[in-house]
Formats: C-alpha cells, structure tokens, sequence
C-alpha cells in the first residue's frame, strides 16, 4: 500500500454507470477509496453491506466513499442494485488491477485487489 502522504496515484476509471470517474475530479474532496476483490462474494458482500450502514458517518466527517475492483462497470451495477447500496463503483477492469497495482494493493496470486482503505 502506498505511504501516508505519498500523492494519490492518478486514475480514470468507469462507475457502475459508465461515467468517468477521475482523480481530478475528487481534487479537494475527502475521498476513501474501498479496494475490495470482487462482486458478489459473500465476504465483500457483507464488506459493502457494512459501509453502507455506515455511510452517513463518513458524509458527517465530509468523505465520500468510492469501491474499487477489477470488476466490469455493469457487474458493479447489478451488484450495486442487488444490495441496495449508494456507494459509488470504480471498475478496475481494464487493463486488469492497473489502479490497485499502482495503491500498492494488487493480489498477483488471485489476480484481483486486496481490501484495502
């Protein structure tokens, strides 16, 4: 994982709704960013499920929470929909992993992000 203090890696990746979501554009806002390995798995289900509830805490303290997997924009979607979450969906998708590589995140072996905050 990148050090603290370290400059935020830029990115540019889709949301759940296809629309660029980029480094840039967060410029000046709290911003956490919620690796996570993949849709639909029991544990990030739960993961996400869990932020979810928690949610209005992170606004309170003015952050906005984005998940991050190398899962495709309409898989996001239709996880988004399924759970009923707000939380925001950034598909790593293609090239596979290259914004959790460059976090520090990536999980060679599985071939997927590891969670991380």
């Amino acid at each position: 994982m990148i050090e603290a203090g370290t400059p935020a890696p830029d990115f540019a990746l889709p949301d759940q709704d296809g629309n660029e979501v980029t480094l840039e554009s967060l410029r000046g806002k709290r911003v956490v960013l919620v690796f996570y390995p993949s849709d639909f798995s029991p544990v990030c289900t739960d993961q996400l499920n869990v932020y979810q509830e928690v949610i209005g805490d992170f606004k309170a303290r003015g952050a906005e929470l984005y998940g991050v997997s190398v899962d495709s924009n309409w898989c996001h979607r239709a996880f988004r929909a399924h759970l009923g979450i707000e939380i925001p969906l950034l598909a790593d998708f293609h090239p596979k992993g290259e914004v959790a590589k460059a976090y520090g995140v990536w999980a060679e072996g599985y071939g997927v992000a590891k969670r991380a905050l």
